[in-house]
């Protein structure tokens, strides 16, 4: 996850971490285990991304395709 872009994004729409949590329905120590790489969190990145109005490829870069499409794709 592109951190920086997160906070950014955040700012921009005078959100917190926290709220965005909530208002999505993620627990907000998974958004943060997502940013420090720990979790990879494959089933919120649409949510995030569109809740942020950002690509999905623009917040989670150089991630790698979803599993399950490594998978369809061999």
């Amino acid at each position: 996850m592109n951190a920086e872009m997160l906070n950014i994004m955040l700012k921009k729409m005078n959100k917190t971490q926290k709220e965005m949590a909530g208002e999505l329905g993620i627990n907000n120590s998974r958004i943060s285990d997502m940013k420090i790489g720990r979790l990879k969190g494959w089933k919120y990145r649409r949510r995030i991304s569109q809740y942020l109005g950002v690509p999905e490829e623009i917040l989670f870069p150089d991630d790698g395709e979803h599993k399950e499409c490594q998978t369809l794709n061999q």
